[in-house]
């Protein structure tokens, strides 16, 4: 895994991790970011700026573009 083939010299290195998502996903927008940010906090980086998530959704109001 990803986990065994990083070096331990990576713990307290600073760290940010930039999502891209479609906001119409609900509670699992950018989670792929957010898997990275669990990955960093498991290997001991540390995040210097809170994630930033891009939307490239066509419209963040699926429910009304549907009517």
């Amino acid at each position: 895994t990803i986990r065994d083939q990083l070096p331990a010299a990576w713990r307290g290195l600073p760290g940010a991790v930039i999502g891209l998502g479609d906001a119409s996903y609900g509670d699992t927008f950018c989670g792929g970011g957010e898997q990275m940010r669990e990955l960093f906090a498991e290997l001991g980086i540390r995040e210097v700026q809170p994630m930033l998530r891009l939307d490239a959704s066509e419209s963040v109001t699926p429910e009304a573009d549907a009517e």
